[in-house]
Formats: C-alpha cells, sequence, structure tokens
C-alpha cells in the first residue's frame, strides 16, 4: 500500500506542496513540523529584509516607492512581475533598488536590466547620452537605407 502524502498550502503564496523539507524548512515549534511560507516565498523575504536594512529602508518607505513608480521601473517602465509571467513563475520579480555608490542614497527602484546598464556605463550620464545619440543615428541610416530600398523596389 503506498504511502499517504499529505500537502500543505504556503500561507504567502497560496501555492499547494507536497509538506516534505523539499518544499518547506523545518520548524519543530509547529504541529506539522514545517515552516508555513514556501521556501520560495522564505528565500524572496529574506532577499528582500536584507536588501532594505542594506539601504536603511523601512518596508513603508519602499511600498511607497514602488506606488509613486506605479510598480514600475523608473526607466524602461516594465511591470515588475511581468519579466517570469512569460515562465510561469508563481513569485513575482525582484525589483532591484537603485542607489549612488559614492553617496550609497536611494534613487529609485528599477530593473535588473537597467541596473546593470547604468552600472556599466559606471553612472556617467555622458556615456548614457552618446549612447542615445549613438542609437538615433544608426536608426536614421537604417530608417534610409530602408527607404531608398523601398524606392528602388517600386520603380522596377
Amino acid at each position: 500500500m503506498e504511502k499517504y502524502k499529505k500537502f500543505k498550502m504556503c500561507s504567502n503564496c497560496k501555492q499547494t506542496y507536497l509538506a516534505t523539507s523539499e518544499f518547506f524548512h523545518k520548524h519543530n515549534g509547529r504541529n506539522d513540523g514545517f515552516d508555513p511560507w514556501c521556501k520560495n516565498c522564505k528565500k524572496e523575504y529574506h532577499k528582500t529584509y536584507y536588501k532594505l536594512k542594506k539601504y536603511k529602508l523601512t518596508k513603508a518607505e519602499y511600498k511607497n516607492m514602488l506606488e509613486e513608480q506605479d510598480n514600475r521601473c523608473a526607466i524602461c517602465g516594465i511591470k515588475f512581475g511581468d519579466i517570469f509571467s512569460r515562465y510561469d513563475y508563481p513569485h513575482d520579480y525582484d525589483p532591484d533598488i537603485d542607489h549612488n555608490h559614492k553617496t550609497g542614497k536611494v534613487r529609485g527602484i528599477i530593473c535588473l536590466n537597467c541596473n546593470r546598464a547604468i552600472g556599466r556605463c559606471k553612472e556617467n550620464p555622458l556615456i548614457l547620452i552618446n549612447a542615445v545619440k549613438y542609437l538615433q543615428e544608426k536608426r536614421k541610416k537604417e530608417v534610409k537605407n530602408s527607404l531608398v530600398i523601398l524606392s528602388r523596389y517600386k520603380q522596377t
């Protein structure tokens, strides 16, 4: 006879998992012996907790910043949570706290890609402005080339 397997719902994300140490941390003080949150939720909670502690932000300040930005990246505008939706990921994407590396002052909340772009440009606005100019020039040339090709095509 197959051993009966118990299921447990994570009290945070409301997903149901097998009640095993594969999905829940052990917690001797609880009746079922497992933490009420699944391992994924606990991991996300700790990531956020330590991030807030590192930048000396309260949970309320963090939530207020997200609300002011309509829960979107302050640079590209992607809605937080959309990044993993195509992978059917049950937990929301964790936004990055952007800060000045010299002063440590928090500037805003941005996505990982925008945070990396700023970092790769050494937080130098001139590099970013030159990158924008470069892209605009290349786009103009591409449009001109496309128009030339189209005009040749119409003539034949």
